[in-house]
């Protein structure tokens, strides 16, 4: 199954993404076009201030995964590892 991870900034929490959750959070979608499915969640990462604890909380959530979020209200998306995503 493929996984989106929905991340939220730095000064908000995971209800930024709460209209995107109302329609895709927790559900699983598939009918054979994304293989097996795919997940769509929106963790509440631990905001520390410390890199390697964001990483580590992150990266069971995101290995495999398309990762979305934004910054300086732009859009990214990457996924986790690079190359990772087939």
């Amino acid at each position: 199954m493929s996984r989106v991870v929905l991340v939220h900034g730095a000064a908000t929490d995971s209800r930024v993404w709460a209209a995107t959750t109302a329609v895709f959070g927790g559900r699983v979608f598939g009918d054979g076009v994304f293989g097996d499915g795919v997940e769509v969640v929106a963790p509440n990462r631990p905001q520390s201030g410390d890199l390697d604890t964001e990483v580590a909380f992150l990266a069971p959530l995101c290995e495999g995964a398309f990762v979305v979020g934004s910054a300086a209200a732009r859009p990214w998306v990457w996924n986790w590892p690079p190359g990772a995503c087939r």
